[in-house]
Formats: structure tokens, sequence, C-alpha cells
């Protein structure tokens, strides 16, 4: 938010003073820690470091914390503070109307429908039973659907795994996957539909290796023979109604036809789908897809509209000093402060607490993308969110002094070349600097 010019001199003041005062850091801690940032290869790009005391409600140290960063996946921050505040426990993964003899579904945006990483067995039974004594099945589309892609995505990226396309009613995660059975020297495609639209190859390597055309479901699949067993690999399929009516008659073994019109009539909310399981794979895996799909179903809560747009504008104000565009962090348009984030985990560690803070934040040397990062501590020290693109790495969370005590960080680095791996060394002493003396 704005603050205006008296607030913001006292913001900096109690900063100041909390930043050398004696409860935190000595002026020589704090100075070390500034030479700790200005080394190579940490001083040579853009960097910035917040870390708070949730409890005091003050600062520990800033250091270009108002800065705008680009903030990748530490966007998914601001999803998951936006489903914990306007999404129930459980989602329909669907609605029904019935006319007669004949059944509509259409999507919530919910994104768990067939997912081949979440148990499917009782959805598929739901609808076998809800079918019968149904002679016509429609899949119904709104007039305005949710855009395939986000604002400011690569558009050469559509055939990679991160970039699955969002809508209104997705299916399989909107994505081929391949699984390699190497006991069995077998491949697996999942929705095995597929499989007649794709070229299977058996090569060398330890690779599986997807390709397909931008507008158009066709696949070329090769597998290296020594890849290692059950290894999987997904590539994001063309969403369009032919295909998903298609999948929907393969799976079910009923015909479904394609409809943008439907009879006036009550939409029965089906298929409850728990929310905490949704946001904790998002959280530790950086799930793009679910963090899409998550801000889309937010967006319908808010604004009974499935667009992206509408759900970041009916969560901040348009005072609010940062740019937010799309729910995982694929969009460069993104731009956040680490102050901002600070604010915002704040406010989640607030509505949650430090117990369910552990359960769904990736943990250093334990869970999610921090399990083989910053393993300097046999006990976690730090639960946070990670966020890379190319030339940016940025982790925001939280971190627990050797007192005991957790304070929230966010630690944001920008514009630098090479590999996010050259700088995880420095990062980790600087993290663990601050673990050791708070």
């Amino acid at each position: 938010m704005k603050i205006y010019p008296l607030l913001y001199s006292l913001a900096l003041l109690l900063f100041f003073s909390a930043c050398h005062s004696s409860q935190y850091f000595s002026k020589k801690e704090v100075k070390e820690l500034e030479e700790r940032l200005q080394l190579s290869p940490l001083g040579d790009h853009f960097q910035g470091l917040v870390v708070y005391d949730p409890e005091a409600s003050e600062f520990v140290y800033e250091f270009q914390g108002d800065k705008l960063f680009t903030p990748a996946s530490n966007t998914k921050i601001l999803t998951f503070r936006a489903a914990l505040e306007h999404l129930a426990d459980s989602l329909p993964l669907y609605e029904q109307l019935n006319a007669g003899r004949s059944m509509y579904l259409r999507g919530t945006g919910h994104p768990a429908m067939l997912h081949p990483e979440f148990d499917t067995y009782l959805q598929e039974a739901s609808l076998q039973l809800m079918m019968r004594g149904f002679d016509s099945l429609f899949l119904y589309y709104p007039e305005i659907e949710p855009k395939r892609f986000g604002s400011g995505w690569a558009w050469d990226d559509y055939p990679y795994y991160y970039q699955a396309e969002r809508s209104s009613f997705p299916i399989y995660g909107n994505a081929l996957q391949v699984v390699w059975d190497s006991l069995r020297s077998e491949i697996k495609l999942e929705p095995d539909y597929l499989a007649q639209y794709s070229r299977i190859r058996l090569g060398k390597g330890t690779k599986i290796e997807m390709k397909r055309e931008e507008y158009i479901n066709k696949f070329d699949i090769r597998v290296g023979a020594q890849t290692s067993h059950e290894a999987r690999f997904s590539v994001p399929f063309l969403n369009e109604p032919y295909l998903l009516s298609q999948l929907w008659e393969d799976k079910m073994g009923r015909v479904f036809l394609s409809r943008y019109e439907a009879p006036r009539g009550q939409w029965i909310p089906q298929g409850k789908f728990p929310t905490d399981t949704l946001l904790r794979k998002m959280m530790w895996e950086s799930d793009n897809f679910l963090a899409e799909q998550i801000l889309l179903m937010v967006g319908r809560t808010l604004t009974d509209s499935l667009q992206t747009s509408a759900a970041i504008h009916a969560i901040i104000p348009d005072s609010a000093q940062i740019r937010w565009v799309d729910g995982s962090g694929l969009s460069r348009y993104n731009l956040l402060s680490p102050n901002y984030l600070v604010k915002e985990l704040d406010r989640i560690q607030r509505m949650i607490g430090w117990e369910e803070i552990q359960a769904y934040f990736p943990a250093n040397g334990q869970q999610g993308t921090l399990k083989n990062r910053y393993e300097q501590s046999k006990e976690p020290y730090i639960y946070a969110k990670t966020g890379t693109l190319s030339n940016n790495y940025n982790l925001s969370g939280y971190i627990k002094g050797a007192s005991g005590k957790w304070y929230i960080f966010s630690y944001m680095h920008n514009h630098f070349l090479g590999s996010p791996n050259d700088l995880q060394e420095d990062i980790e002493k600087v993290l663990f600097h601050l673990h050791q003396k708070l």
C-alpha cells in the first residue's frame, strides 16, 4: 500500500534503530553481514535482503527492501495467501445441471480433475454413477474462457511441463505424461488416448525427450533405454473443446459433446476436493499449473469470473506499489519488493500459525524445493518459497534463529549471469549467518 511521507520517515527511523540495536546485531555484526553481501558473486548483481521480527513488528535488517524485483515463483506467496483467505476448505471439481434426459457439466477451474498425481478413483466412480439415467452428456464452456497463457509468459515455452495451459475445465493436469518402466522396457502414456497422436521411440541415453507442435496435439517422444525406472516427463497438450470431449469419452465410455449454451437451471457442485492438498503441492513443488488454476478459482469466488485479472484486482488495491499479473510467477511483468513479501508472509503466519507454516512451506534439507538445499544444519531452520527464472533467484519465508525464535525474511537476486547454482553456496552462508546470530 502507499505509505505517506511522515509515516514513511517514521518507519525508516524505527528500522534504523532496530538494525543497530543490541537486541539483534552489534555494529560489528551488521558490518560483517554487509561485507558478506558485497562479496562476489552476491555483490555483482541486484539484490535485496529483509529480515523482520513478527513478535516485535519491527525490522531486524533491511537492504534495498523497498526496491522492486522480478519475483518468479515468490509470486505464489500472494496466490497462497489469497487462497487461504478466500477459498473454502474443500472445493467442487465441477458443477452439474440436469435437463430432462440430458446432463451438463461445467468446470470450476479446479485442477485436480483426473490429475495423474492425485487419487482419482472416487472421481471416476461418482461420475459413472451420475451418468446413469441420462441419454445425452454435454461439456459446457463459458463465453469467456481464461486465456491459455498469462500476460508476459514466454510464447515459445508452450511445450515445456512448467507452462501447461490455463482453462475453465482442466483434465489430466492439461498435460500428457510419459512414464518409463525400465523393468518391462515399457512406455506408458496418460492419457493413453493421446498415443494415437504420438510418435514413440526408444533410443540411447538416460533422458525422456518430448516435443509438440504449437497449434496441434501431435507429439514426438523419445525415451533413452538407460533412463531410470519409472521416470516421468510431461508436455502440455493444446486445450481445445474437441480434444477434451474425446478425452472424456475415452475415459468414461460415453459420448460427450461440447456446448457454449445451456438451459436455465440449478448448477449443483460435485466432487469435493480438499484445498490444503492443492496448496501443499503448489508450495512444495512450485507447481505453476496448480497456482494458475487456484488463482482462477479465487477469481470465481470473488467475482464469479474465471479470470486472473479479476482475481488480482479484487485482492489488491490500486494504490499498492507492486505489479502482480499471474498466479505462478512465470511472467516477468510481476514486480514485488522484499518488504511487500515480508508483509504477505507476516499476514500468512498470523492466519495459520507456525505449525501450519512448517506443513506448507519447503524446508531446507527436508521437503519440497529445498529438500537438497542449505543442509549446513541438521535440523531445518528455513521454511521458504523459492523463485527461479533465468538470471533471477529469490527465497522468501521464515527463518529460525539459534535462539529458537522465528523471523520472516525475503532474499531476492535479479539480473545475474550464469546459473542460480553459482549463488547457492554464498546465499547459504548469509542465511546460516543470520540463523546463528538471531
